[in-house]
């Protein structure tokens, strides 16, 4: 039996018996695993609390070969990120981070790359102004993506090379724009605002002019989310959405408030 330890992120829980969790953790050194927590959730237990979604741990944990569940020794933590608890949105995007990162990742061949998007990206939310935290999840969403080997395009026509003029469409099996002459051919028929366009490409990483928001309308900003998670579906196998998102989509179509 070998010991390991390193930082991790926990991505979620759940309980095993009646005293300890089986914890999933998003590790630097040894990719996604997951914990046999021992007793943490008896009253006496000095590491219950350290081991909540969204936490930033350094963790000790005995492996044995051939098993897919490991054995936690200590939790240490490095940063619990409380401000998550502070509004629905926040909780909501913050949690869909996580969400989306343990649907993504199988195993050990998430390195180190996939701790420090994902920390970076919780960092960013939990201390952005609450009406930019969708804007950072949605980039986060196109960079996991594209760590996965999925590199999306958005700043030229993926048929001709040209800047789109006018109307294009999108391709979420691609994860590309088209002009309108190219998308026939690509079977490309999700029509794209100018506006959502925009954004798609700032959320690439392929523009660093931001796209306004006017009187606070968000739809175009609403849009493009709505085609980044198509273009996850098409490439996350079981993908249907994310559930930690479902309170922002009742919220909105009440009418309320969200980012």
């Amino acid at each position: 039996m070998a010991i390991f330890s390193t930082e991790a992120i926990v991505l979620r829980t759940y309980p095993f018996g009646d005293t300890s969790r089986i914890v999933v953790l998003l590790t630097r050194d040894t990719g996604k695993i997951r914990v046999l927590a021992k007793g943490v959730r008896g009253p006496k237990s000095r590491i219950g609390s350290t081991l909540e979604p969204f936490s930033e741990i350094q963790a000790v944990y005995y492996h044995k070969s051939g098993r897919d569940l490991d054995l936690l020794k200590t939790a240490d933590p490095i940063r619990l990120h409380p401000g998550f608890g502070s509004d629905v949105s926040r909780l909501s995007f913050g949690s869909a981070a996580l969400e989306l990162t343990d649907l993504s990742l199988t195993g050990e061949e998430a390195g180190p790359e996939f701790h420090a998007l994902l920390a970076d990206a919780l960092n960013r939310m939990e201390g952005a102004p609450r009406d930019r935290v969708g804007i950072y999840f949605g980039a986060f969403e196109l960079q996991l993506a594209a760590l996965l080997g999925y590199q999306a395009e958005f700043a030229t026509c993926r048929g001709c090379g040209a800047e789109p003029e006018g109307a294009v469409r999108f391709s979420a099996a691609q994860g590309a724009l088209f002009c309108l002459p190219c998308a026939a051919r690509a079977g490309a028929a999700e029509p794209v605002s100018r506006e959502a366009a925009d954004w798609l490409r700032f959320l690439n990483g392929e523009s660093g002019s931001e796209p306004a928001i006017e009187n606070g309308d968000r739809r175009a900003l609403r849009e493009a989310a709505r085609l980044i998670q198509l273009f996850l579906a098409a490439h996350l196998h079981n993908f249907r959405g994310l559930r930690s998102l479902d309170v922002l989509k009742r919220l909105e179509a009440m009418g309320g408030k969200t980012t």
